[in-house]
């Protein structure tokens, strides 16, 4: 039975990501990284647009391509675990740097505290991204005619997008929390995701498991896991005297 303290424990972190400047600027960043990777396309469309005066439409299926091109451009594949590190990567150090540790641990235990951590990081990086793609389809759906049946396509990628989220936030939040170091939850799923790439397609072509773009959902559920479980063994000898 879950205890009524691990509740405020999550309630309590859960706010916290999710009121903070880093959540709102990873979706702003998120829509600002596909408002650019669309908007050449844009121009171009309304230009041709214009100057065949409106004789010939513009394809119903041109917004969903915008979205399409825009979540696959290198641009916001290489800014996205940047984006969802924003929100809460930062926590653990913070709490240890400032000794509000002390005050979490008297009101729950280390395993709630640790749980409640992983939690709200992971959630709050993948709805980042989630949130963002989402404000940016609705953005464009303003702009262009577009048929219903495209959302659940969107929403699907959407979702996607919220676990790879989840997965890059945690790393950034446990590789901090391993060096103490607020910088390194930023930057670390980044350089993490460029090095995965460099290793791939210019050493090891054959090994699929090292490009990040072409893992499947159940290869980031076990790469999550994996590193939730790393966090989990540090973080304990880490609070122990705490």
């Amino acid at each position: 039975m879950i205890s009524e303290s691990f509740l405020y424990n999550i309630h309590s972190d859960m706010s916290r990501a999710f009121r903070s400047r880093g959540f709102i600027a990873g979706i702003a960043g998120a829509v600002l990284i596909l408002a650019l990777a669309c908007i050449g396309d844009i121009i171009e469309a309304t230009r041709a647009a214009a100057e065949l005066n409106s004789e010939t439409p513009i394809p119903l299926d041109f917004h969903i391509e915008l979205m399409r091109t825009a979540l696959k451009s290198d641009a916001f594949m290489m800014a996205f675990p940047i984006i969802c590190a924003l929100p809460f990567t930062t926590a653990f150090v913070d709490d240890m740097k400032n000794g509000f540790i002390k005050q979490f641990l008297s009101r729950t235990s280390r395993r709630q505290y640790i749980t409640g951590k992983l939690i709200a990081c992971g959630f709050s990086g993948g709805l980042a991204v989630f949130i963002g793609i989402m404000l940016g389809f609705t953005g464009l759906s303003f702009m262009f005619e577009y048929e219903q049946l495209y959302l659940g396509e969107i929403i699907e990628k959407a979702y996607t997008f919220f676990f790879y989220g989840m997965f890059w936030s945690l790393v950034g939040f446990v590789l901090s929390a391993f060096t103490m170091n607020r910088f390194i939850a930023f930057v670390s799923p980044f350089i993490l995701y460029y090095v995965l790439i460099i290793l791939y397609e210019r050493y090891f072509p054959t090994m699929h498991l090292l490009n990040p773009n072409g893992w499947q959902i159940l290869e980031v559920f076990m790469l999550t896991a994996a590193v939730c479980a790393w966090f989990f063994l540090f973080a304990r000898k880490r609070l122990i005297n705490v």
